[in-house]
């Protein structure tokens, strides 16, 4: 008996991603996932070299994504930064913690590891094609931002 296997598309893009991830391998699957759909990405392991490759690469970047375990970004200051520069950016977070705590999940769009990297491409076009501006990564008592919804459900990530 022969299987089927049905084929579903995928959704598209161009915009500029920045990916910030310390794990080669997360970064890699990001990078792949995404340029396959078209995204243009560029990825680093530290917060460092995300604003150099932004700043060297000029062009608007449309979101970042990055692991909530990452120390190097900097915190506020970075997301402050990119803003400046990059007024529509937008963010997703991906943990890998089975543990993080709810109210992280629902101030913004975040993914959990491990994901389909269907899920993900799905997850940042709809983040795109979101109409509000989310808030860039702060602390957990932050309040929820307009786009929350784009989590699975509150107190848990996608």
């Amino acid at each position: 008996m022969g299987t089927t296997t049905a084929a579903y598309a995928l959704p598209t893009g161009s915009e500029t991603i920045l990916v910030v991830a310390e794990q080669a391998e997360l970064r890699a699957l990001l990078e792949v996932s995404l340029g396959i759909c078209g995204y243009r990405v560029l990825a680093a392991a530290t917060g460092t070299r995300a604003w150099r490759l932004a700043d060297k690469d000029g062009s608007p970047v449309s979101l970042l994504i990055g692991d909530r375990e990452l120390q190097s970004l900097g915190g506020r200051g970075f997301a402050a930064r990119l803003l400046a520069r990059h007024p529509d950016l937008k963010f997703l977070l991906i943990t890998s913690d089975p543990h993080t705590p709810a109210a992280l999940d629902t101030v913004r769009p975040c993914l959990r590891q491990p994901f389909r990297p269907s899920t993900l491409v799905a997850l940042v076009r709809r983040i795109l094609d979101s109409s509000s501006r989310l808030e860039a990564p702060t602390s957990a008592s932050a309040s929820p931002s307009p786009s929350a919804e784009l989590c699975a459900a509150p107190g848990a990530c996608t």
